[in-house]
């Protein structure tokens, strides 16, 4: 049995994931989707940074990338390719962190990717 603690923000996430495909990031949040877990440091509109996970590992293949999904469907990548980090963390778990310190449209989704893995976890960024 798999024991799981969530702050307010990440309970609210939860209820709110089955309907939108994306949980909100008001400030601070994490959601899981498709095994992939996006985690996003910041308040309002603004990013501080955004840490992706994905387990199993898929050592030496694990590169993530960041994608704006703004309304309209619209997709942009905010960052390339970028190469897990295992340095400190579970050799089975594969962990990118981008810096961004930047504001987003309110509505927009910020979504990880992992490289040769399907799926997006996805946060919805607003005030």
């Amino acid at each position: 049995m798999k024991i799981t603690t969530m702050t307010a923000a990440g309970v609210a996430a939860a209820l709110l994931l089955p309907f939108s495909g994306a949980a909100p990031a008001a400030a601070s949040g994490t959601a899981t989707q498709h095994g992939h877990t996006i985690q996003v440091e910041g308040h309002g509109l603004y990013v501080g940074s955004v840490t992706a996970r994905s387990a199993p590992s898929h050592r030496p293949w694990s590169y993530a990338r960041l994608v704006l999904e703004q309304r309209g469907g619209r997709v942009t990548p905010v960052r390339t390719w970028t190469p897990a980090d295992h340095n400190g963390f579970s050799p089975e778990t594969d962990v990118t962190t981008w810096h961004l310190g930047r504001s987003y449209p309110d509505g927009s989704r910020l979504c990880v990717e992992w490289r040769h893995r399907s799926g997006r976890a996805c946060m919805i960024i607003h005030r």
